[in-house]
């Protein structure tokens, strides 16, 4: 954002008329801000995602926003305090929220040329003043990464979500999923890896409605982290594949709290035989740098359900600051 909302918008669409005269089916995003009303970095006056909606929106195909929810300096938070994993634990349900209000935007526009859609191309959490793996690369990071997940397979379609791509696979950075040591030629396969392989190994092509009801809390304020409010305990998803094997994805962001939970299914009776995969740690802080603290648990359990006609249920505990995914098989 080093120049005004303006200026970037009228570059824009100069980029844009010239790569559509060479290929008119090339999609062809702008540069957004994940918060929905914020100026530019030399703009004081216009409101970055407005302007450059509004006055460019009929040449772009997507938007793209970039998320690191909470972001913070050390002078504002300790990275190891319980403020800051709290925050990090709320982060994706912020993220969300904000798309909600930059979709709204996108659909009062409505620009001839279609819809305009939504591509997250960088998320994460932003310990600002470290340049310790520890703080970006953590169990914290998994559970943030795994919920943001969740949410866009959710509510994707509902925001218009095109693309979701994490920063980055494979490098020597601090964030990526997998660290890459270049003085000792090892590599580091990080907590929010597993949480990525987690759900993109397991869950199914097919969604179902899934509605949860439980304790919520409130983080504490920081940075450009402000106004959450009422953050649900838990979060989830569920999935069918093709051989018909129902997956709930479950993200219990409490720090301290196991949460015991019923859980009641409709129109599919299931097995009390269950796979459950567990991604979990100590801490929060939790992390690999030092060896492999954070790693998928898998277990073969038997839950205590109980079927009345197309109806379902059984109870289950979800353990504190930790990602599930219960594997149930028809009956």
């Amino acid at each position: 954002g080093f120049t005004s909302a303006k200026q970037y918008a009228d570059d824009f669409i100069a980029f844009a008329k010239s790569m559509k005269a060479i290929d008119p089916t090339i999609k062809i995003g702008a540069v957004g801000y994940g918060e929905p009303h914020r100026r530019g970095d030399a703009d004081n006056v216009d409101e970055w995602n407005a302007t450059v909606v509004k006055t460019a929106g009929g040449w772009m195909d997507f938007l793209s926003l970039h998320y690191y929810y909470p972001a913070a300096d050390r002078k504002d938070v300790s990275y190891a305090s319980e403020q800051w994993f709290t925050a990090a634990m709320a982060g994706a349900h912020l993220s969300l929220a904000h798309m909600r209000e930059i979709r709204a935007l996108l659909d009062a526009y409505k620009p001839a040329a279609g819809p305009i859609r939504l591509a997250v191309t960088e998320y994460g959490i932003w310990p600002n003043d470290s340049t310790d793996a520890r703080d970006y690369s953590n169990l914290a990071r998994a559970l943030h990464d795994a919920d943001l997940l969740i949410g866009f397979l959710r509510d994707g379609r509902e925001l218009g979500l095109t693309l979701a791509t994490g920063w980055d696979l494979h490098s020597g950075t601090k964030e990526a999923l997998i660290g890459y040591d270049w003085e000792k030629g090892r590599r580091i396969v990080r907590p929010q890896y597993h949480a990525f392989h987690l759900l993109r190994q397991h869950l199914g092509s097919q969604l179902h409605d899934m509605r949860m009801e439980g304790p919520t809390f409130s983080p504490p304020e920081m940075g450009l982290f402000k106004n959450v409010r009422a953050v649900p305990m838990l979060q989830g998803v569920a999935s069918t594949d093709s051989t018909g094997h129902l997956t709930l994805a479950v993200l219990n962001r409490s720090l301290h709290v196991s949460l015991a939970t019923t859980i009641r299914l409709v129109g599919y009776i299931a097995s009390s035989r269950a796979a459950v995969q567990t991604l979990n740690g100590h801490t929060l802080g939790s992390h690999n740098e030092d060896g492999p603290a954070v790693a998928p648990a898998t277990a073969a359990v038997t839950l205590p359900v109980s079927a009345e006609g197309t109806r379902a249920s059984f109870s289950f505990t979800f353990a504190a600051h930790s990602l599930t995914l219960i594997e149930l098989t028809a009956e």
